[in-house]
């Protein structure tokens, strides 16, 4: 036929008219199916989805039956949104004509609707009619993974990738699930293999570096961020891992100038960081007079180790600098020297004054281009903190050590940077002549063969609270959370434990100390994931060391 030939040779306005022409001359059913069944697809390739599902529309009115049509016409409303209606015409093809493919795609919109019981359904049945889809492995591992039945899942996508030795979206997977695992040189191989096979593509070349930093080999994950940038400069993510490797490594000037994109990354991923605020971003114009306001970005960590730069702001000439503080932590930030104002950000009253510029504290080194401000301390107990927890704490029997072994569990990555509970503490219950306090604001039970743990437990209410705390103890010792920057702030003796998968980039890639929180902190790092065991034992070899050298000065 006419259209079809033209078609063929990609001469797509000549296919357009010929089925057109079939279509005015009333043709049988069939024909008439099949021609706008092939106009769909041609309005397709022009980019025109709306006249596609007009046309698969009127292929199936002419043939209710025709489960070709059905598909198209599913997958057009799929790409549109309209997940429901794309939804019910592949529940009628797989009770009507059972085949993997419409299984496997009824499962991929399930799982987008949130209903993932019934897509691992789905591709299970897939499966049954197709073992070897690879597709369907690849999926249904992701969901086992999901779930934590790690064995099922790999087995899954190592089938996918033996079925489909050229499928880079199954060896990008199975990379994955394998990084997860610990696999890391496994994983290695099958992120290369993903590259290898889709050598353009900035997620491959992005995914593997993620993978190269896990593994220190942070040149090869620097060229591989860098290649990404190259091939899309609108993948944003590769920018975003670059900034974090260039300030593991303390190069901040182009870090800083990265670190940046987190804005227009958040907004493209549905999460803008918008503004309330009138006046304009500022992004390093003369503060010569001028009044600027400084608002919260991201965690209490990070507001506690970015707070040291906003006094700078004065040597630029800022006449006022006002800064917004939520909650928990406006009691402890109103003790930041330097700063006009300090305001509740949960509890504003009335309109705000007027301010020339606004900025987060986060963006301040990169446009105030200083070195890391390691005056120590730069944040101080509250008045009021102070004297609300005076005397609750008995004259020290003994070297008081606060312990906190949680961070925030929303923290992406929780699982790996908190230890598995109190029980963990085990190794330091042995150290004799110390006292323990619970920094945790949840109370926990201890068994009685353990040390005695002194706890508040939600009597701290903020961190004016935490400070008036720890600046009673003699350290504190603390997985990577916002209560370690508190310590470091206030320039108390902190330890600070570090798992080895995501180590967060401010705490380098390597060392015992931290440029931010020099001569008081002390840096103890996994050197097998998920091996806490041995970080608190060598813990309690420096506890002991500790007391012994305290001992010492004391005769």
């Amino acid at each position: 036929m006419a259209g079809v030939s033209a078609a063929k040779v990609g001469a797509l306005s000549d296919a357009a008219l010929a089925w057109g022409k079939l279509l005015s001359l009333a043709p049988p059913a069939d024909l008439l199916t099949q021609a706008w069944f092939n106009l769909g697809l041609l309005c397709v390739k022009s980019n025109d989805t709306t006249a596609a599902v007009a046309c698969q529309r009127k292929a199936l009115l002419a043939d209710p039956s025709n489960h070709e049509a059905r598909e198209h016409l599913a997958l057009l409303l799929a790409e549109q949104g309209e997940l429901a209606e794309a939804i019910a015409a592949f529940e009628f093809l797989v009770h009507s004509a059972p085949q993997a493919r419409y299984h496997f795609n009824l499962g991929v919109l399930l799982s987008q609707q949130g209903a993932f019981g019934e897509a691992e359904n789905h591709y299970r049945q897939g499966l049954m009619l197709q073992p070897d889809y690879a597709d369907a492995l690849s999926n249904l591992g992701l969901l086992l993974a999901e779930r934590g039945l790690s064995a099922e899942a790999l087995d899954c996508l190592k089938r996918a990738a033996a079925s489909a030795p050229n499928h880079p979206q199954v060896f990008a997977n199975l990379g994955a699930l394998l990084e997860a695992e610990s696999h890391l040189d496994l994983a290695a191989v099958c992120l290369q293999r993903a590259v290898e096979l889709t050598p353009d593509s900035a997620i491959a070349h992005c995914n593997l570096g993620v993978l190269q930093v896990e593994r220190r080999e942070l040149a090869l994950a620097e060229q591989n961020f860098r290649r990404a940038m190259q091939l899309d400069p609108d993948y944003l993510s590769a920018p975003a891992y670059l900034a974090q490797l260039l300030l593991s490594t303390e190069r901040y000037a182009e870090g800083w100038a990265l670190h940046e994109v987190r804005f227009a990354l958040a907004e493209k991923n549905g999460k803008p960081f918008g503004s309330p605020f009138s006046c304009p971003l500022w992004r390093g114009e003369s503060l010569q007079g001028k009044a600027i306001l400084i608002r919260p970005e991201q965690g209490y960590g990070d507001e506690i180790q970015f707070a040291r730069y906003i006094p700078l702001l004065r040597n630029l000439g800022a006449k006022r600098i006002t800064l917004l503080a939520r909650s928990a932590l406006f009691p402890v930030l109103q003790t930041l020297v330097g700063v006009d104002s300090v305001l509740d950000a949960d509890h504003l009253e009335g309109e705000l004054p007027e301010h020339d510029y606004w900025i987060t504290s986060m963006s301040l080194p990169h446009y105030l281009q200083q070195a890391i401000p390691a005056s120590l301390p730069y944040l101080s107990v509250p008045a009021e903190s102070r004297q609300r927890w005076a005397g609750r704490l008995v004259e020290p029997k003994a070297f008081r050590v606060g312990l906190l072994w949680q961070g925030n569990v929303l923290h992406q990555n929780d699982a790996h940077r908190s230890l598995p509970g109190v029980e963990s503490w085990l190794p330091l219950w042995q150290v004799t002549g110390v006292e323990f306090i619970s920094l945790q604001r949840e109370r926990v039970e201890v068994q009685a063969a353990q040390q005695t743990l002194i706890q508040f437990g939600a009597e701290i209410a903020d961190f004016g609270d935490a400070a008036a705390i720890v600046d009673q103890l003699d350290l504190i010792i603390s997985v990577d959370s916002a209560y370690a920057h508190l310590a470091g702030a206030l320039a108390k003796p902190v330890w600070v434990l570090l798992p080895k998968r995501n180590t967060d980039w401010r705490w380098q890639q390597q060392g015992g100390d931290s440029p931010w929180y020099p001569g008081v902190m002390r840096l103890f790092r996994q050197s097998q994931r998920g091996d806490w065991d041995s970080v608190l034992i060598q813990v309690r070899e420096a506890l002991l060391a500790l007391l012994e050298s305290r001992q010492v000065q004391a005769s």
